[in-house]
């Protein structure tokens, strides 16, 4: 939507007395086509033992999109593997921003962020990004990798300071190719089974500046926290195959029991705006979806009623786990769903142990 320098400069001044300088102004998203149930998964995968079958089953996914194909994991060598991340991620994360920049074109800075990309890009992901979708010659570029799957919030929080410095849109885009680091191995590797049970291929994009339409929610604050002592529990780590190196899944077993104390800090700190007085005032909780056990956690940790973590579950259901990008595809239901006065909360977790909150409002002023 065009917006005539006179109502964006009200917009800021507006904005800027209630604290809130900066709106997410749109969102794309994008998947692979190729869909596979988990019981497909599950076999071209090699495994056939029911126990393994009732992980795969109880996942709270019925189907999800991927690049790779999974029966062509075990002969795939490290470098098709890194071919096919560079092309997955490029195409869908082109994909989801086409969409995104629908009508928008002086775009001041691109935050690119993804966990899957398995060896040192140069010229980086954001430029190559830029040259295929033709954006501005002198913007800023970010490349945040290995943030996990939280990296969709850290990148949120740059775009939004490039924003406020410069007065240009700003550019968020997450790709993840998590079928490339889908990874057969023996059925008693439990860590690597959940994994393979639970992740999926998909990118999203939005843009963080100013408009005058209520239905894209002011950004009010952000929050984060980041515990070493968890350092090692959840992320990626190189292993040798009989193919070549690669990236295998870390995802320790107590993942789901810190996921709630993490997430708890956060939103005590989110949860001081002065016209919202505790959790029940959150009317779109934007959870990314870590699996049904982190769900159930933290829904009852922090005492979120079921009704209010539908979004989350949805997207699980429908799409999986796609990491960094998942929050992007919950994003779109809660802005289809809001109303004016709504608040949101968004809630990433991931590598690290490191969580972000993001807190939201949908209002005029």
């Amino acid at each position: 939507m065009k917006i005539w320098p006179p109502m964006l400069r009200w917009l800021r001044t507006k904005g800027r007395s209630n604290g809130l300088r900066a709106k997410i102004i749109s969102l794309g998203t994008a998947s692979p086509d190729r869909v596979v149930t988990q019981r497909e998964a599950y076999e071209a995968l090699g495994y056939s033992n029911p126990r393994t079958w009732k992980i795969f089953q109880n996942a709270g996914i019925a189907q999800r999109r991927v690049w790779v194909p999974p029966e062509q994991l075990r002969t795939l060598t490290t470098d098709q593997l890194y071919d096919a991340y560079f092309e997955g991620a490029l195409s869908l994360g082109a994909s989801a921003a086409r969409e995104c920049l629908q009508g928008h074109h002086d775009v001041g800075s691109l935050t690119f962020a993804s966990t899957t990309q398995p060896r040192l890009l140069c010229p980086s992901m954001s430029y190559r990004l830029s040259g295929a979708l033709g954006l501005p010659s002198d913007m800023q570029h970010t490349d945040m990798i290995g943030g996990g799957c939280q990296g969709s919030a850290p990148a949120i929080c740059r775009a939004y300071d490039s924003f406020v410095a410069t007065g240009r849109p700003a550019l968020v885009v997450c790709a993840e190719i998590c079928s490339a680091t889908y990874f057969p191995a023996p059925e008693r590797d439990l860590e690597n089974t959940v994994a393979n049970a639970i992740f999926a291929d998909g990118a999203a994009a939005c843009l963080i500046g100013l408009d005058d339409d209520w239905r894209h929610p002011w950004i009010h604050s952000f929050a984060c926290e980041f515990d070493p002592q968890y350092l090692d529990y959840l992320g990626y780590r190189w292993v040798d195959t009989l193919h070549g190196k690669r990236l295998k899944v870390v995802l320790h077993k107590d993942v789901p029991a810190i996921a709630p104390i993490m997430a708890e800090k956060v939103v005590k700190r989110l949860i001081r705006a002065p016209d919202l007085l505790d959790m029940d005032g959150i009317d779109h909780f934007i959870i990314h979806p870590g699996g049904v056990k982190v769900l159930d956690n933290i829904r009852d940790h922090l005492k979120i009623p079921e009704s209010k973590m539908g979004y989350s579950r949805e997207i699980l259901w429908e799409q999986g786990n796609q990491s960094s990008a998942t929050v992007g595809a919950i994003g779109k239901l809660a802005r289809d769903r809001a109303l004016p006065g709504d608040w949101g909360l968004i809630l990433t977790l991931g590598a690290g142990f490191a969580t972000y909150g993001i807190l939201l409002r949908w209002s005029g002023r």
